[in-house]
């Protein structure tokens, strides 16, 4: 159930007392890109196509726009990523997982295993037309029974993309360092080369949610409508709307 413009505290806590309702606990994540973050943004992202004038409110809400977009994606094909729930203006809400960055776990039982599925995940990324471009230790949640989950997917691109192979072997390399200097393991270098992933391509997920540098047009290829998210060719920003 959607619920808006919650006056007070009261009528949440009513809600809580309805059986109607299930409330279940979430993140909300806004975004906030600001002059620094965007100086080189022509360049790395397609958020503003070939627009001269914006704002960080706009392109925050493009940045947020184009993550759930990715996660709805994503999520329908069974990657390990939080369940979406909405999008409005810079804000996106999704399902909260019990969990911790990789980054901040001290021991893993079987660190083997876990470097195992994170690479699994490359490679599965590939095959449906995808580059993470940012999978690294804080982007890669794990929970108390080493579940792997993936999040934040701003970077991503598509596997035709000028600079894909570069950054698929980046995502590989990344996790294997980290590997290396936090847990002192050190793995053979014998990844899939991106070619040989790229020709196992079994889904067009890149054309599908329109990531950056993904063919604009596939002969014989069904686009399924649900994996997008209506556009708001309005500029002007709406007002938020609570979950």
């Amino acid at each position: 159930y959607f619920i808006k413009n919650f006056e007070n505290y009261n009528q949440l806590e009513q809600l809580t007392n309805d059986k109607k309702f299930k409330l279940v606990p979430g993140i909300l994540k806004l975004a906030r890109l600001g002059r620094t973050s965007f100086r080189a943004i022509k360049s790395k992202r397609d958020f503003v196509n070939n627009k001269n004038h914006y704002n960080w409110l706009y392109l925050s809400r493009l940045s947020a726009q184009t993550e759930f977009k990715f996660l709805k994606g994503l999520y329908n094909e069974k990657f390990p990523v939080p369940k979406p729930y909405g999008n409005s203006r810079h804000a996106t809400v999704m399902e909260y997982i019990s969990s911790y960055q990789l980054s901040k776990v001290v021991e893993i039982s079987n660190p083997e295993k876990i470097y195992n599925i994170l690479k699994s995940l490359v490679y599965k990324l590939a095959e449906n037309g995808l580059v993470h471009g940012d999978f690294n230790e804080f982007n890669i949640l794990i929970d108390k029974q080493e579940n792997v989950t993936m999040i934040d997917f701003t970077q991503m691109i598509s596997i035709d993309h000028i600079k894909a192979q570069e950054y698929f072997e980046r995502d590989l390399k990344g996790i294997r360092n980290f590997f290396r200097k936090k847990f002192l393991v050190q793995f053979e270098e014998n990844d899939i080369k991106f070619d040989d992933i790229h020709s196992k391509r079994c889904s067009y997920l890149d054309v599908i949610s329109i990531v950056f540098g993904s063919k604009k047009k596939l002969v014989n290829i069904t686009l399924e409508s649900n994996y997008l998210v209506e556009e708001d060719k309005d500029e002007e920003l709406k007002d938020l709307d609570i979950i």
